[in-house]
């Protein structure tokens, strides 16, 4: 539904339509929250998780996932300042500012995962180091693989590296 409303003026205001896309810093938010509640939230929801559980667990996804989406406006940079681009992160504060807010919150929702996971440390280590080392390495220049398999599979490693985790060490 967010997704919906992102891409779909839907509601007149005066003479013109109102929509999700004219606000630069919903696009990565939206990425965020939509895949925080249907990867994290709503599966969550399924186990009868305390209301505190969801909370923190909801949000360190949605800091991680955020993180690893702002790269994606870096990305679209050249797309998005066509006329009828959408206005994102990387247009309003540039390439270097954007992978410094996109390394504060994988800071962030490091140091929450940390105090939430602490028997899973080395999993946590792994998989930050991962997304950090590929912000770094992040340029207008990057390939498009980078973006769909490395920065996509940061996810997939994230899961990888909890589960051999929860197998060795607990």
């Amino acid at each position: 539904v967010l997704s919906f409303f992102y891409a779909t003026p839907m509601v007149r205001v005066g003479k013109n339509r109102f929509n999700f896309r004219k606000y630069w810093y919903l696009k990565s938010i939206i990425i965020a929250l939509v895949w925080t509640l249907s990867c994290a939230t709503i599966p969550l929801l399924e186990f009868n998780a305390t209301k505190n559980q969801l909370i923190w667990f909801s949000l360190e996804k949605f800091l991680f996932i955020l993180s690893i989406a702002l790269p994606y406006d870096i990305k679209d940079i050249a797309q998005d300042s066509k006329p009828n681009g959408i206005k994102s992160f990387a247009m309003k504060f540039g390439i270097s500012k954007t992978k410094w807010i996109s390394n504060s919150i994988l800071s962030i929702a490091f140091l929450l995962a940390l105090w939430l996971y602490p028997n899973f440390y080395i999993a946590l280590l792994i998989s930050y180091s991962f997304a950090f080392f590929l912000n770094y390495k992040l340029n207008i220049n990057t390939s498009f693989y980078w973006y769909t398999f490395l920065i996509d599979a940061t996810i997939i490693l994230y899961f990888c590296t909890f589960l051999v985790s929860s197998y060795f060490f607990m």
